[in-house]
């Protein structure tokens, strides 16, 4: 998968969310950098000329929702060696790991904890394989299923979700890739709509 990056479109992100969500178990996927778009148009004053963050993320209504890390209950691990989420209304973002780039691969774990009396959520990374240990601890209280999300700036990338016969990088014990788990312990997320007559248009000025 590819940002658009030609003209103006060079300064924007473009965020994408799984179709299946979880609950429950322990989950991971892997992505890897394949690319680093250099657009002509940037100036040499923009800051982050590129930018990726992975995580997870609960469902939220609004455009703002694929902003991964910069609405709630969203989580993520960002290319400036960051971990970024918001609480409240307060943006936090902390270091963790180091930075990422061209061919690096990421992992991305939710832990449920199932078996557990504590009833947290837990979020990890890795890079290359290496752990960077626990990210992000959380109450799963009225909390529902999470999906793995990607926001990227300028870059390309692709995923494992468990359709290749190896991963890139081997997966911390008990994990489980998404195609592994079974379909009844999938959350689909919303049907995209297939035909054109089922949109609808609003066109505001003034």
């Amino acid at each position: 998968a590819s940002s658009k990056s030609n003209d103006a479109l060079c300064f924007l992100w473009a965020g994408v969310r799984a179709s299946y969500g979880f609950k429950q178990g322990k989950i991971c996927y892997e992505i890897r950098i394949t690319d680093i778009i250099n657009c002509s148009q940037m100036p040499d004053s923009e800051k982050e000329k590129f930018g990726i963050r992975v995580g997870w993320s609960n469902l939220s209504s609004g455009l703002q929702a694929l902003q991964l890390g910069e609405f709630k209950d969203s989580f993520a691990y960002t290319s400036s060696g960051k971990k970024m989420s918001k609480t409240n209304d307060d943006l936090i973002e902390e270091s963790y790991g180091e930075s990422f780039g061209l061919s690096d691969v990421l992992g991305c774990y939710i832990d449920f904890e199932d078996n557990s009396e504590d009833n947290l959520i837990r979020i990890s990374f890795t890079k290359n394989g290496e752990d960077y240990g626990q990210a992000f601890e959380f109450s799963k209280t009225n909390l529902n299923e999470f999906y793995p999300h990607i926001l990227v700036k300028n870059a390309k990338f692709e995923c494992n979700f468990g359709q290749l016969e190896q991963p890139w990088f081997a997966m911390k014990p008990d994990y489980t890739f998404p195609q592994q788990v079974p379909l009844e312990n999938r959350i689909r997320c919303s049907e995209p709509v297939l035909e054109k007559s089922s949109c609808q248009v609003v066109l505001l000025s003034g």
